[in-house]
């Protein structure tokens, strides 16, 4: 679907007095260069944040107003303070047709200048075209990646497992930094073993840092997950969303940080006490931020 955007392209993330309580998360900017996803993750955010409309997945619109969208960012370019412009908040970076096309713009004008960071997150393995553009360091590529088992069955439609681990190698390759997220890990039966796996494949790669998060949501997203998914978010926190029962919760996070091998490590969207606890146990991994990138 194809529409032209009536409102501002490039917004922050967090209006005055929207962040969760508890939360510990920057400030960055998002560009709302397309809604939603190609892609049927059952667990996906967005079924709340387009909850009014339906949305469920399987549907993506493109604003066709690209011009006007590219002057905003060249605006962006020139805000004195170094800021991360963020894709893949409220649409797959990469997930739809054409979208590589948009990104690659996107890539150069980053690429011209010191300043600002460029973040697409993706679910997708569409880098094709992205490997021989002058990024010049200025571009994140994260991939949202979980185990093969996990996303054949909760992350419909999208790229198998190992496509997106080979679609972040390429990445490597052409030498972006390539971020990979792991969010929401998810409690089904025998994770333990399913993460070691992954996490084995994951420690072999250079990942410019590495994400983790547990399934969660807010009140408003709850009644459109599957039954399997509803019944382990078990209990609310200070953060006003529905989160897995608290040791649950915890061992995932130890079980995470003590099997990846990265000096840069973080959780996402998480409490100040919660990381206090995964700092003073892991005290040499380096916080990561998905969406700051660790300016």
């Amino acid at each position: 679907m194809s529409r032209p955007r009536k409102s501002n392209f490039i917004e922050e993330y967090w209006g005055e007095g929207q962040k969760p309580s508890g939360v510990l998360c920057n400030q960055f900017y998002e560009l709302k260069w397309s809604n939603g996803c190609l892609f049927g993750c059952q667990y996906c955010y967005l079924r709340g944040t387009f909850r009014y409309s339906k949305w469920r997945g399987f549907q993506q619109t493109v604003f066709s107003n690209t011009e006007e969208m590219l002057q905003e960012v060249d605006e962006f370019l020139r805000l004195e303070k170094p800021y991360v412009l963020h894709t893949g908040e409220v649409s797959d970076s990469l997930a739809v047709p054409g979208s590589e096309a948009i990104m690659g713009k996107l890539i150069t004008r980053f690429g011209a200048q010191d300043k600002h960071t460029l973040l697409i997150l993706t679910k997708s393995n569409n880098v094709g075209s992205l490997l021989d553009l002058p990024h010049r360091g200025r571009t994140v590529i994260g991939f949202s990646i979980n185990p093969r088992k996990i996303a054949e069955r909760f992350e419909v439609g999208a790229a198998s497992t190992d496509e997106r681990l080979e679609a972040a190698q390429r990445c490597i390759d052409a030498g972006y930094k390539v971020m990979v997220r792991v969010d929401p890990m998810i409690p089904a039966a025998g994770w333990r073993p399913q993460y070691a796996s992954f996490f084995s494949k994951l420690n072999e790669m250079e990942v410019h840092g590495v994400v983790v998060g547990t399934l969660r949501a807010y009140p408003g997203l709850l009644h459109t997950l599957s039954p399997p998914l509803r019944a382990m978010l078990r209990e609310k926190d200070i953060d006003g969303r529905w989160h897995l029962k608290k040791s649950t919760r915890e061992s995932m996070y130890e079980f995470a940080f003590s099997s990846l091998n990265f000096e840069r490590m973080g959780v996402c969207k998480e409490t100040g006490a919660r990381w206090a606890g995964l700092v003073k146990r892991h005290g040499p991994k380096k916080f990561f931020c998905n969406c700051t990138c660790n300016m």
